[in-house]
C-alpha cells in the first residue's frame, strides 16, 4: 500500500507583529518556510537580489534563512506570520516571493492566528487543515499573477544561492555552485562579490550560521542532528564555527534564548508573543 505523506510536518508558530514608521532592519527568515500577510502599512523590502514595494494585502514568502532588508516609510506596518516545516513543499520561484493575497487567504490567516492564540484549547486538526488550504491557495495565486518587484539584480550568484537553499547545500564546493549557476568559477566569484560584497566562502558560511541559529531556536533537534543537517562531519567542528561567528557556543546561545523568554519552542507548539522579530519569525538587527 502506498501512503500519501502530509506536506506540512510541523508548524513553528503563528504571530502578529507591528512595526513603527521608518523602521529599518536587517534580518533572516526562519529555517523551513515562512509566510507573511501584510494587514496594514507599506515598506521597501530587499531580498534575493530583488527590491519590492510591499503594501497592505501583500503576501511575502521566504525559504530557509533568507536575508531580508526592511526599510520603512511613514506608515505603521501590521503583519501576520506563520513558520512551518514542509520538506516536500516546492519553494516558490525567486521571482514570485511577493504577491497579492485574495479574500480567502486573508480570512485563512486571521482564522489561523485566532485559533493558534487560543493556547491549549486550540484545534490542531483545524490548524493543519487551514495551513494546507493556505498552501494550496498560495500556489494558485502565484501561478495566476506576476510578482511586483521594483528592481532585479539577477546574477549568477543569486541563482547559485537559490540552489543552496532549495537543495540544502550548506557546505558546497565552488565547482558545485558554478554548476548550479551555469557559469565558471571565476565568473561566480566576481558575481558573489558584486552581489553581496563578500567572497563565496564567507557568504556560504553566513548562510550556514544563520540556518544554525534558526534551528537551535526553533527546531526539535540536538546539536549533533543540526551539525549533520548542515553537513559537518563532526559536531565539535560545528560548535567551533558557531561560537566564532555568534560569539556564543550553541549551548550558551540556546540558554540565552530561554533566559530571555524567547525560548526554543517545540514545533507545533505556541511560542508566546514576542515583542519584536528578534528570535521569532525573523532574527532581527537594526540597520
Amino acid at each position: 500500500m502506498a501512503y500519501l505523506p502530509a506536506p506540512v510536518e510541523a508548524i513553528a508558530g503563528v504571530w502578529k507583529f507591528s512595526r513603527p514608521p521608518h523602521f529599518k532592519a536587517v534580518a533572516h527568515s526562519l529555517p523551513g518556510h515562512l509566510l507573511h500577510w501584510v494587514a496594514k502599512g507599506s515598506y521597501t523590502l530587499k531580498t534575493n537580489g530583488r527590491e519590492y514595494r510591499v503594501k497592505t494585502g501583500d503576501l511575502i514568502y521566504y525559504h530557509e534563512s533568507e536575508e531580508v532588508v526592511w526599510t520603512g516609510d511613514a506608515s505603521r506596518v501590521v503583519f501576520y506570520s506563520v513558520g512551518f516545516l514542509a520538506p516536500r513543499y516546492q519553494p516558490l520561484p525567486i521571482a514570485q516571493r511577493v504577491i497579492r493575497a485574495d479574500a480567502a487567504m486573508k480570512a485563512s490567516f486571521l482564522r489561523l492566528y485566532k485559533i493558534w492564540d487560543g493556547g491549549s484549547n486550540r484545534n490542531q486538526f483545524e490548524i493543519h487543515a487551514l495551513m494546507n488550504t493556505m498552501l494550496n491557495a498560495l500556489e494558485r495565486i502565484a501561478r495566476n499573477q506576476p510578482s511586483h518587484h521594483l528592481a532585479t539584480a539577477d546574477s549568477p550568484w543569486w541563482r547559485a544561492e537559490a540552489g543552496i537553499r532549495e537543495r540544502r547545500l550548506f557546505r558546497p564546493s565552488l565547482s558545485d555552485l558554478a554548476r548550479l549557476a551555469g557559469v565558471g568559477r571565476g565568473v561566480l566569484i566576481r558575481s558573489c562579490k558584486k552581489a553581496t560584497s563578500m567572497p563565496p566562502i564567507q557568504r556560504i558560511r553566513d548562510i550556514r550560521m544563520e540556518e544554525a541559529r534558526g534551528l537551535i531556536a526553533f527546531a526539535h533537534m540536538n546539536f549533533s542532528q543540526i551539525a549533520d543537517y548542515l553537513d559537518y562531519t563532526r559536531v565539535h567542528e560545528f560548535s567551533r564555527e558557531f561560537a566564532a561567528f555568534h560569539h556564543k557556543s550553541p549551548s550558551e546561545f540556546r540558554q540565552s534564548l530561554r533566559l530571555h523568554t524567547v525560548c526554543r519552542p517545540s514545533l507545533g507548539r505556541r511560542t508566546g508573543q514576542s515583542p519584536s522579530l528578534q528570535g521569532a519569525s525573523l532574527s532581527l538587527k537594526p540597520a
